[in-house]
């Protein structure tokens, strides 16, 4: 059976929410583990993890092996003592951080669209300011 227009926006409106909801929550941890470095010493997290169990059962370092400490690195400045802990901490640390300022970005503008729809103020058009329209 073939749907309706009408379908099919409702389906595509709740496909971005679905979507968007699952970015965010995929981006608030990314977010923290870039401002994390800057809140809390290094010493105060130590408890908080378990060992990395790749080493515990093989001797081998896992993948995030020493990403932490790398992250913390990274946010003191010291970007080659970060390659020492973790070879690909910088390119991780980059994509957090690029992904958290989009996030950021995306979800403040769209938190004011909100604020603003149920407010009832009318949204200015991105392209420009609003024209009057002849009838």
């Amino acid at each position: 059976m073939r749907k309706s227009i009408k379908e099919d926006k409702i389906f595509h409106r709740q496909l971005g929410q679905a979507l968007l909801i699952s970015w965010w929550i995929v981006s608030l941890p990314f977010l923290t583990a870039i401002i994390l470095p800057f809140l809390v010493e290094p010493s105060a997290l130590t408890g908080l993890y378990p060992p990395c169990s790749s080493i515990s059962q093989s001797g081998e370092p896992c993948v995030l092996c020493g990403m932490t400490r790398a992250f913390y690195s990274i946010s003191s400045g010291h970007w080659a003592e970060a390659r020492e802990y973790n070879s690909c901490s910088s390119f991780v640390y980059g994509a957090f951080l690029l992904n958290s300022g989009i996030f950021i970005l995306f979800s403040g503008r769209y938190i004011l669209q909100l604020v603003r729809k149920r407010a009832g103020v009318q949204l200015v058009d991105q392209a420009g300011p609003m024209r009057k329209r002849r009838p």
